[in-house]
């Protein structure tokens, strides 16, 4: 077989694992909508579910109740109440197709690659590319979380309104709150943390960065990326691997950066950086 004859046979054998994977990708998204269940009430008080798919939960979910979802995501129209528990799991995320993500090595294997995954390989087997079961991927609250809840997923968590104190959120994504986060209250996140506020005694912990707004008396941000904040109250204390930019820092405030510090105001004493130091901006 000539060379001419290979590279003939490879770009046709791509094609049609090509053709493969856009006919798979098309009929997914209706599987997954399918695959999503739905309850149409609130979670009373107490209540325990688990569900081996994503859900979506159109009330509120009530103070003590035990929500846990494997094999998908959670999304609550409602609010959370105190004391309850929240759990996400395996949830699925949506492939898009990059050219970028197609290899093929010189012996004429086609092997399409789409986010990592295989999904069609040289002997022409296709597998989906997605993991678990819907495009919800975490848990999403569009009320409020109360008090002393638990929050935990391997995907992200979005909260539309308010965190009460004592709460602790944990994933292995990222963490985007749209309201203020009381006294007391844990973030933990693998990926970023973006928040409008963080109040008094608050804890942030973030594999990338985190974003606020004002912080509280005593709160404790660590980001292995950089942080950006307004104003930081007396008593935080900010790390960053990268580099930290902030409005006003109260005195007696630590602020420490693998890079540099930016503020308007801040005491030389207070700040420590790897990079430069620029007040006054």
């Amino acid at each position: 077989m000539t060379s001419f004859d290979k590279r003939h046979i490879s770009r046709l054998a791509l094609a049609v694992a090509l053709v493969v994977v856009a006919a798979a990708l098309a009929k997914e998204p209706q599987e997954r909508v399918a695959q999503m269940e739905t309850i149409k009430r609130d979670i009373a008080a107490g209540e325990q579910l688990e569900f081996k798919r994503s859900v979506e939960i159109l009330g509120s979910v009530g103070p003590r109740a035990r929500i846990v979802v494997k094999n998908g995501g959670v999304r609550i129209k409602g609010d959370v109440g105190d004391d309850a528990v929240v759990v996400a799991r395996d949830g699925g995320t949506t492939s898009v197709f990059h050219g970028g993500n197609v290899s093929m090595s010189s012996n004429s294997r086609v092997v399409v690659v789409i986010n990592g995954k295989v999904v069609v390989d040289d002997k022409g087997s296709a597998s989906k590319a997605t993991e678990g079961d819907s495009d919800l991927a975490g848990i999403e609250v569009e009320g409020a979380v109360g008090h002393r809840v638990s929050l935990t997923t391997d995907g992200t968590i979005k909260v539309g309104g308010q965190v009460e104190s004592s709460s602790k959120l944990q994933a292995d994504g990222a963490i985007v709150l749209s309201g203020k986060v009381a006294e007391g209250a844990s973030l933990d996140s693998g990926g970023g943390i973006v928040a409008q506020a963080l109040g008094d005694d608050v804890k942030a912990v973030a594999g990338g960065s985190i974003q606020g707004f004002d912080i509280g008396k005593r709160a404790a941000l660590s980001a292995g990326g950089s942080i950006t904040v307004h104003d930081v109250s007396m008593g935080a204390k900010l790390r960053a691997g990268g580099s930290v930019t902030a409005g006003e820092i109260a005195s007696g405030t630590k602020v420490e950066a693998g890079g540099s510090i930016v503020a308007r105001t801040a005491r030389q004493e207070d700040l420590s950086a790897g990079g430069s130091v620029v007040l006054g901006n």
